[in-house]
């Protein structure tokens, strides 16, 4: 089978599992990388929004030229509640003008590409995440005192921390999906609370600039506030049951406990135990701030706690965790290459 002509385009095309090193890697036995449009077999997006200037570009060469298909593949839920096609489904239509252009969409939504086996996709995209959780988690593990630890958390000045973007979403959902973004919710209780139990950090907040700025933003974040806080926010931007980032396993590797908003049925609860979280799910922004600000030491579940910090220690410590969750992903991205350019 020969292999297909892959262009990324548009600003948010760093967004795909098509574009990490790791995984170039692994892709570059199955597809070609071409840096221009009019050599590729399929035009690939992080953002539906990135078509506008694909179209404007590209248009009557997308028109004249068969063979040629335009492939959304978007690893960001937020940015398809976003989009002004249906996330659920796998086709849609771009109008511009008197012309319609197909594309086809595949995202946490409706693909099997981020229904991780062990390891939540974003882990994968970066190495360091495995080495920095495997060498912090087991340093914890090694270090645990249950005494010890409240005591630290009981002395330390500020309850909280939040390390997010101030942003508040300026659209509305549809009832369909209007109870999954939570941009707003956790912008909200960071300033209920930044004058009295929290400090918040992040752009947006007084002069923080952009994180992903810094030449290191991940691990500036486990030197800078490792052991600094009782409480670190964990909370995601969208409620969705395989999109888990880095924040929650960052918060043990900071050696706190983390804030947390998810149901029950949540799939985050197969990697720590509800218990060792404060979790927020059903409470309002108001109710959140009175939880937060009456938290004691003593409220959290130690036996939990310790558990999920082993839990933890042992996924990471595994190398090959990581290698098989992403063949498992290039698999389903390749099958989705396929079916398009078929």
């Amino acid at each position: 089978m020969s292999k297909i002509n892959v262009c990324l385009f548009g600003r948010h095309s760093n967004r795909t599992p098509l574009v990490y090193s790791e995984y170039q890697q692994l892709f570059n036995q199955y597809i070609n990388y071409v840096d221009d449009v009019k050599r590729a077999d399929l035009v690939v997006l992080g953002f539906s929004v990135d078509l506008k200037g694909l179209i404007e570009e590209y248009g009557p060469l997308l028109k004249t030229r068969d063979g040629i298909r335009i492939l959304v593949l978007s690893e960001e839920p937020l940015w398809d509640l976003l989009s002004n096609n249906d996330p659920l489904t796998n086709k849609s239509t771009w109008t511009n003008g008197e012309e319609e252009y197909e594309f086809f969409v595949a995202n946490f939504f409706n693909s099997n590409v981020f229904k991780f086996k062990k390891v939540p996709y974003f882990l994968t995209t970066e190495s360091f995440y495995f080495a920095r959780y495997a060498y912090e988690l087991t340093h914890f593990v090694n270090d645990f005192n249950e005494g010890n630890l409240r005591k630290h958390w009981a002395a330390l000045n500020t309850k909280v921390c939040f390390l997010q973007q101030r942003r508040f979403n300026n659209v509305v959902f549809s009832n369909k999906f209007g109870n999954l973004a939570l941009s707003s919710y956790r912008t909200n209780l960071a300033e209920l609370l930044a004058n009295s139990a929290a400090n918040v950090y992040g752009l947006g907040w007084g002069n923080c600039a952009p994180r992903q700025t810094l030449p290191d933003w991940h691990l500036d974040k486990i030197v800078k506030f490792k052991n600094k806080f009782p409480l670190f926010s964990a909370l995601e931007n969208t409620l969705l049951s395989n999109y888990i980032t880095e924040k929650i396993f960052d918060a043990f590797a900071l050696r706190s406990v983390p804030l947390y908003f998810a149901n029950s049925n949540h799939r985050v609860f197969e990697l720590v135990e509800e218990e060792s979280v404060v979790n927020l799910f059903g409470s309002s922004e108001n109710s959140a701030k009175d939880v937060i600000s009456n938290w004691h030491p003593n409220q959290v579940n130690m036996e939990a706690y310790y558990t999920t910090v082993c839990k933890l220690q042992s996924l990471f410590s595994d190398p090959e965790n990581l290698h098989s969750e992403r063949h498992r992903v290039v698999r389903e991205v390749l099958g989705i290459l396929h079916t398009v350019c078929s």
